[in-house]
């Protein structure tokens, strides 16, 4: 039983931070393309 719990919240965790991982990549992709945007070229 301590076993299957212990094996819920490791899954938990791996899952939790799988989810920030995305969403911070996500932020930075969404950066990036704001700043592509803001860019001015000069020919």
């Amino acid at each position: 039983m301590e076993m299957d719990q212990f094996r819920v919240n490791g899954y938990s965790e791996i899952e939790r931070e799988k989810l920030n991982l995305i969403n911070s990549t996500y932020k930075n992709l969404e950066q990036l393309e704001n700043y592509k945007n803001e860019t001015i070229y000069f020919d």
